[in-house]
């Protein structure tokens, strides 16, 4: 097993101080009135949670199943945002009854008609969504990673990359709390999220 350069360790102690200043800020918050509410809060905490699994993971050199929770994070953030801005009263009742939501990309494209989207969410389902699947469900771009340059088998994951996936779960854990505090109509919260967000945009 290769171990965790001291960058990648500062870069996921950064990311659980953020996970845990996200959850302070929201937890006493969660008090979904409606179904609607209920439903796209828990998917934005399950975001949430994630984040803090990659960075727990990361921080203890399991880098691979760190990556396997990158779409899952992305995943639930969009469920959230769609159930809470685009998803219809009758759709609400599908979820209920059925567990039927859509897919990611589907829901995406309706929140790009209702609500400003990330164009690098759209890219990443576009153009990198085989290899955010591949990440989750053990292919090839997983397999390519634990060959290491002397031809063992190990994790081989660069410092770059880890950093890389973990600025996307913060970015969308944050848009996840964001999200709940939005859905709150908490303005004081919102307000001290964004400059977060806009400092992570940069």
């Amino acid at each position: 097993m290769t171990v965790s350069s001291e960058v990648v360790n500062r870069r996921a102690a950064v990311s659980l101080e953020l996970n845990s200043y996200l959850k302070s800020t929201i937890d006493s918050e969660i008090v979904p009135q409606s179904l609607r509410a209920k439903y796209s809060f828990a998917a934005f905490d399950l975001s949430i949670e994630h984040h803090y699994s990659i960075a727990l993971l990361v921080s203890n050199k399991r880098d691979g199943s760190a990556y396997a929770l990158l779409r899952p994070l992305i995943e639930a953030e969009i469920a959230g945002r769609w159930l809470s801005f685009c998803a219809s009263d009758e759709q609400i009742e599908k979820v209920r009854v059925k567990g039927f939501c859509p897919k990611p990309e589907a829901m995406l494209k309706q929140l790009e008609k209702s609500i400003q989207t990330e164009n690098r969410i759209q890219t990443m389902f576009a153009g990198d969504g085989r290899v955010l699947h591949d990440f989750t469900h053990s292919g090839i771009e997983q397999w390519e990673r634990r060959i290491a340059s002397s031809g063992k088998v190990e994790p081989s994951y660069s410092d770059r990359e880890i950093q890389g996936v973990m600025a996307i779960s913060d970015l969308f854990a944050s848009l996840s709390a964001l999200g709940i505090a939005f859905g709150c109509a908490k303005i004081e919260v919102v307000n001290q999220i964004i400059p977060r967000l806009n400092k992570m945009r940069e």
